[in-house]
C-alpha cells in the first residue's frame, strides 16, 4: 500500500463505527466497521507502534463524530471560552481513542507472537481491550447494536462483551472470506468458517428465541404502574426560578397520578435543593400537598470530623411524603460534579467556578416501597456495566436512573446515552426507567425494547405499568466470565508460544 492509503482505509472504517453508532444509527455498518482496519493491519504487517497509530487514528475520527457536544457543554456549564471547550472535545477524543490503539498495537503483537488468525484473535483482543483499557465514558462495539433486538439478547449470558465479540467476529469472516483473498492472502478453511458462522447463527437463534420469551415473563409478572414527569427545566432554569420548577413538578405528578401511576420518578436535580432526611416533614418542603410515593433527585448534606459533605441523592418517598430511603451517586462527573485532583488542590475549584463539590456515595442498596425493590443509578452510572451488576447484588426487580442531560444541548448524547443504558435491562432482564429534565426520558423493557420515550426539550408526562422481575441472569450471577475466559485464552496461548516457539507461525508464512 502506498504510505498514506492505510490512514485513509483507517478513516473511513472510522466512519463507519460513528455512523453505526453516535445518534447516527446505520447499525448494519457496525457489522462490517472493523473490516478496514483488519486489512491495513493483515496487509502491511506495521510494528505494534505503527499498529498502535493506525488503529488509534480510526478510533479517533469515530470518537470525534461521537463527541462534538463536549465543546458546548464546557462552555455553559464549565463556563469555558469556545477555545477552551474545544480543547477539552479533541483532548478527549485523543484519550478515549487510544482504546483502539491499545487494540491494534495488541492485536499486531499477539499475531507475530503465537501466529493466530486474524478470524479469532482480532475480537478476542478487542474483549480484553474493551474489559480492562480505562475510559472516561466506557462504550462498546456492542452499543451499535441497541435497536437491532436479536443481536443483544446474549447479553443476558455474557454481558455487553460478548455482544462485542460476535459484531467483531462478523467484520473478521468478511474480511478473511470476501477480502483476504483477493488480497492475496491465505483462504479461511471451511471449518473456521463454519464456526463462525455457527457463532454468530448460535447468537442471532438466541436472540429470536428470547424475546418472545421474556415478553411473556414480563406480561405474567407483578406490574407496577410507574410515572415519570419530563419538565423540560434545566439546572440553571431551576436555580433562576426554584418555585416554577417545584410548580411544574408536583403539577405533572398530579397528572401522573391521576393516570394511575403508582409511583412518580422525577429526574437528576429534580428538587434544586436540600433534603433533611433527619426531618420526618422535609417531604412536604418537596411535594407540598402531593402525595407520595416520589422517587427523585436532590442534595444531601451531613457532617463529620473532616467537614460538611455534599451528596448527589436520590430520595425515596412514601405516599405520606416521608423519605424511605436514599443512595448517594457514586461515581462523579468530571468537570460537572467533580474536579480530578480537587481534593489535594482545592485552588481548581475557583477556577472552574461552575463545577459542583459533591462527595462520592458509599453503598448501592436498593431503595425499598412495599415489595418493590429499585437500583437507583444516578446520570451516567447506568453505561457503566459492571456498576450496574454491583447494584444487582441487592436482588432489584426494577432499574431506575435519573439524570439530567440538559447540559448537552440538542445533539447526539442524549441519543447515545439512552443507547448505551440499554444494555442495563438486557443483562439482568429488568425494566429500566430513565427519567431525564429535558428528555430523552424512557421505558426499556427487559429485551432492550424502547417501549416509550419523550422528544428532546419538550414537557412529557408519561405512565406505564412495568413488570417486576425477580429471575437472575446468567450475567448477573457470574459477571464479566467472558472478558476472563479470553484473557485467559490469550494467557495460554502466550505462555505457550513462550515453551514452544517453533510453534508460532514464521511471518514469511503470514505474507504468503
Amino acid at each position: 500500500m502506498q504510505k498514506k492509503r492505510p490512514y485513509v482505509l483507517a478513516a473511513l472504517g472510522g466512519i463507519f463505527y460513528g455512523l453505526a453508532f453516535c445518534g447516527y444509527d446505520i447499525y448494519p455498518l457496525g457489522w462490517i466497521c472493523w473490516v478496514p482496519i483488519l486489512a491495513i493491519l493483515d496487509v502491511e504487517q506495521p510494528s505494534p507502534k505503527r499498529a498502535w497509530l493506525m488503529a488509534w487514528g480510526y478510533g479517533l475520527v469515530a470518537h470525534l463524530m461521537c463527541y462534538p457536544w463536549i465543546v458546548g457543554t464546557m462552555m455553559r456549564f464549565g463556563g469555558m471560552p469556545w477555545i477552551a471547550g474545544f480543547a477539552v472535545y479533541v483532548l478527549l477524543c485523543v484519550a478515549q481513542s487510544s482504546i483502539f490503539g491499545a487494540w491494534g498495537a495488541l492485536l499486531v503483537w499477539l499475531r507475530k507472537r503465537l501466529g493466530w488468525d486474524l478470524l479469532w484473535l482480532a475480537p478476542i483482543t478487542l474483549v480484553v481491550v474493551e474489559w480492562l483499557y480505562p475510559a472516561i465514558f466506557p462504550s462498546y462495539l456492542a452499543n451499535t447494536q441497541y435497536l437491532f433486538l436479536p443481536a443483544i439478547q446474549s447479553a443476558d449470558i455474557w454481558g455487553v462483551l460478548g455482544v462485542s465479540f460476535v459484531i467483531a467476529l462478523s467484520s473478521s469472516l468478511i474480511y478473511r472470506l470476501g477480502v483476504a483473498p483477493r488480497l492475496g492472502k491465505p483462504r479461511l478453511s471451511k471449518v473456521q468458517a463454519s464456526m463462525a458462522l455457527g457463532v454468530i447463527a448460535f447468537n442471532f437463534a438466541y436472540g429470536l428465541i428470547q424475546i418472545p420469551r421474556w415478553e411473556n415473563k414480563a406480561r405474567d409478572a407483578k406490574q407496577l404502574m410507574v410515572g415519570m414527569v419530563q419538565t423540560n427545566m434545566g439546572i440553571f432554569e431551576k436555580r433562576n426560578d426554584p418555585s416554577e420548577g417545584l410548580r411544574r413538578h408536583r403539577e405533572q405528578t398530579v397528572e401522573a397520578q391521576r393516570r394511575g401511576a403508582q409511583l412518580v420518578i422525577w429526574p437528576e436535580s429534580g428538587f434544586n435543593g436540600v433534603i433533611d432526611t433527619a426531618d420526618q416533614q422535609a417531604g412536604d418542603g418537596v411535594l407540598g400537598d402531593v402525595p407520595g410515593p416520589v422517587l427523585l433527585g436532590g442534595l444531601r448534606r451531613e457532617w463529620n470530623a473532616e467537614g460538611e459533605h455534599l451528596y448527589n441523592t436520590a430520595f425515596l418517598l412514601d405516599a405520606d411524603r416521608r423519605v424511605l430511603g436514599t443512595y448517594d451517586k457514586t461515581f462523579l462527573l468530571a468537570f460537572g460534579e467533580t474536579l480530578p485532583f480537587g481534593e489535594r488542590y482545592p485552588v481548581l475549584y475557583d477556577w472552574f467556578p461552575y463545577t459542583a463539590h459533591f462527595t462520592r456515595g458509599s453503598h448501592t442498596r436498593a431503595l425499598v416501597l412495599g415489595d418493590t425493590r429499585i437500583s437507583t443509578m444516578i446520570c451516567y452510572e447506568d453505561i457503566l456495566p459492571r456498576f450496574a451488576r454491583k447494584l444487582a447484588e441487592d436482588k432489584p426487580n426494577l432499574l431506575v436512573n435519573i439524570t439530567n442531560d440538559s447540559w448537552y444541548g440538542r445533539t447526539h448524547e442524549p441519543v447515545i446515552h439512552l443507547a448505551l443504558a440499554v444494555f442495563r435491562s438486557v443483562e439482568q432482564r429488568r425494566y429500566l426507567a430513565r427519567s431525564t429534565n429535558s428528555g430523552i426520558s424512557a421505558f426499556v423493557a427487559p429485551t432492550g425494547e424502547i417501549e416509550e420515550q419523550t422528544e428532546i426539550f419538550e414537557p412529557a408526562t408519561i405512565v406505564r405499568s412495568l413488570a417486576l422481575i425477580d429471575d437472575v441472569t446468567p450475567y448477573v450471577r457470574f459477571g464479566d466470565w467472558f472478558g476472563w475466559a479470553c484473557l485467559l485464552v490469550l494467557i495460554i496461548g502466550h505462555v505457550g508460544a513462550v515453551r514452544e516457539p517453533t510453534l508460532i507461525t514464521p511471518k514469511s508464512q503470514l505474507d504468503d
